[in-house]
Protein backbone atom coordinates (compact mmCIF):
# COMPACT_ATOMS: atom_id res chain seq x y z
CA UNK A 1 0.00 0.00 0.00
CA UNK A 2 1.37 3.43 -0.64
CA UNK A 3 2.67 5.22 2.24
CA UNK A 4 2.11 8.54 2.91
CA UNK A 5 -0.78 9.01 0.28
CA UNK A 6 -4.10 8.18 2.05
CA UNK A 7 -6.36 10.75 3.47
CA UNK A 8 -7.73 8.35 5.83
CA UNK A 9 -6.86 5.20 7.43
CA UNK A 10 -10.54 4.31 7.17
CA UNK A 11 -10.54 3.55 2.79
CA UNK A 12 -12.43 0.31 1.32
CA UNK A 13 -9.79 -2.23 -0.47
CA UNK A 14 -10.99 -1.03 -4.01
CA UNK A 15 -9.93 2.54 -2.86
CA UNK A 16 -6.61 1.11 -1.78
CA UNK A 17 -6.61 -0.44 -4.89
CA UNK A 18 -7.27 2.75 -7.13
CA UNK A 19 -4.10 4.93 -4.66
CA UNK A 20 -1.70 1.46 -5.33
CA UNK A 21 -2.34 1.91 -9.20
CA UNK A 22 -1.86 6.00 -8.87
CA UNK A 23 1.05 5.77 -6.74
CA UNK A 24 3.30 3.18 -9.30
CA UNK A 25 2.20 5.64 -12.52
CA UNK A 26 5.17 7.65 -14.50
CA UNK A 27 3.60 10.81 -14.04
CA UNK A 28 3.82 13.00 -11.22
CA UNK A 29 0.50 13.09 -10.16
CA UNK A 30 -0.53 15.67 -7.27
CA UNK A 31 -4.76 16.31 -6.00
CA UNK A 32 -5.77 19.26 -4.53
CA UNK A 33 -9.64 19.22 -2.82
CA UNK A 34 -11.83 22.56 -2.88
CA UNK A 35 -10.53 23.67 0.05
CA UNK A 36 -6.68 23.78 -1.72
CA UNK A 37 -5.22 21.33 0.86
CA UNK A 38 -3.47 18.06 -0.49
CA UNK A 39 -5.05 15.11 -0.55
CA UNK A 40 -2.60 13.09 -2.47
CA UNK A 41 1.18 12.48 -3.88
CA UNK A 42 2.78 10.16 -5.55
CA UNK A 43 5.87 8.79 -5.63
CA UNK A 44 6.86 10.27 -8.60
CA UNK A 45 5.49 13.59 -7.95
CA UNK A 46 8.09 13.31 -4.86
CA UNK A 47 11.12 11.95 -7.31
CA UNK A 48 10.55 14.74 -9.72
CA UNK A 49 10.18 17.80 -7.87
CA UNK A 50 11.92 16.48 -3.95
CA UNK A 51 9.73 18.52 -2.00
CA UNK A 52 9.73 18.29 1.94
CA UNK A 53 7.44 15.82 3.48
CA UNK A 54 5.41 18.68 5.57
CA UNK A 55 4.48 20.44 2.37
CA UNK A 56 3.05 17.37 0.23
CA UNK A 57 1.40 15.57 3.46
CA UNK A 58 -2.51 14.87 2.98
CA UNK A 59 -3.90 18.11 4.81
CA UNK A 60 -0.89 20.47 4.00
CA UNK A 61 -2.18 23.60 2.46
CA UNK A 62 -1.29 23.80 -1.42
CA UNK A 63 -0.62 27.42 -1.28
CA UNK A 64 2.56 26.44 1.17
CA UNK A 65 3.32 24.30 -1.63
CA UNK A 66 3.24 26.78 -4.42
CA UNK A 67 5.36 29.20 -2.43
CA UNK A 68 8.08 26.30 -2.01
CA UNK A 69 8.15 25.68 -5.63
CA UNK A 70 8.43 28.93 -6.78
CA UNK A 71 11.04 30.30 -4.63
CA UNK A 72 12.58 27.01 -5.61
CA UNK A 73 12.70 28.39 -9.14
CA UNK A 74 10.14 25.50 -10.59
CA UNK A 75 7.96 27.85 -11.91
CA UNK A 76 10.61 29.48 -14.07
CA UNK A 77 12.13 32.79 -14.16
CA UNK A 78 9.86 35.91 -12.72
CA UNK A 79 8.24 37.00 -9.59
CA UNK A 80 7.23 34.27 -7.89
CA UNK A 81 4.16 35.81 -6.33
CA UNK A 82 3.11 36.33 -10.25
CA UNK A 83 3.81 33.07 -11.06
CA UNK A 84 1.27 31.70 -7.60
CA UNK A 85 -1.58 34.16 -8.67
CA UNK A 86 -1.36 32.81 -12.46
CA UNK A 87 -2.21 29.14 -10.98
CA UNK A 88 -4.35 29.92 -7.89
CA UNK A 89 -6.61 31.99 -10.48
CA UNK A 90 -7.23 29.48 -12.76
CA UNK A 91 -8.30 27.07 -9.36
CA UNK A 92 -10.96 29.51 -8.31
CA UNK A 93 -12.37 30.09 -11.56
CA UNK A 94 -12.12 26.14 -12.37
CA UNK A 95 -9.86 26.43 -15.37
CA UNK A 96 -7.73 23.12 -17.09
CA UNK A 97 -4.47 24.50 -17.40
CA UNK A 98 -1.13 23.32 -19.71
CA UNK A 99 2.15 24.69 -19.10
CA UNK A 100 5.45 23.49 -20.69
CA UNK A 101 8.75 24.54 -18.59
CA UNK A 102 12.10 24.20 -17.94
CA UNK A 103 13.01 23.20 -13.92
CA UNK A 104 16.32 24.40 -12.68
CA UNK A 105 18.25 21.61 -13.75
CA UNK A 106 17.39 22.40 -17.21
CA UNK A 107 14.94 19.14 -17.75
CA UNK A 108 11.87 19.98 -19.67
CA UNK A 109 8.74 18.98 -18.18
CA UNK A 110 4.74 19.15 -19.15
CA UNK A 111 2.36 20.35 -16.24
CA UNK A 112 -1.36 20.00 -16.96
CA UNK A 113 -4.04 20.84 -13.86
CA UNK A 114 -7.55 19.40 -14.04
CA UNK A 115 -10.46 20.85 -12.28
CA UNK A 116 -12.45 17.81 -10.51
CA UNK A 117 -16.71 17.78 -10.54
CA UNK A 118 -15.60 17.52 -6.90
CA UNK A 119 -14.61 21.32 -6.97
CA UNK A 120 -10.73 19.81 -6.42
CA UNK A 121 -8.17 19.63 -8.81
CA UNK A 122 -5.50 16.84 -10.02
CA UNK A 123 -2.41 18.07 -11.69
CA UNK A 124 -0.10 16.01 -13.54
CA UNK A 125 3.61 16.67 -14.70
CA UNK A 126 5.81 14.70 -17.46
CA UNK A 127 9.02 14.51 -18.94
Amino acid sequence: MPSETLVSSSVNADTVLVLEALSGIDQALLVVNRNHEVVFVNDRYRELFDVPPDLIRPGAAFHDLQVYLATTGEYGDGDPRDHIAVREEAMREGRNFKLDRKQPDGRYIEVAGNQLPSGGTSSRSVM
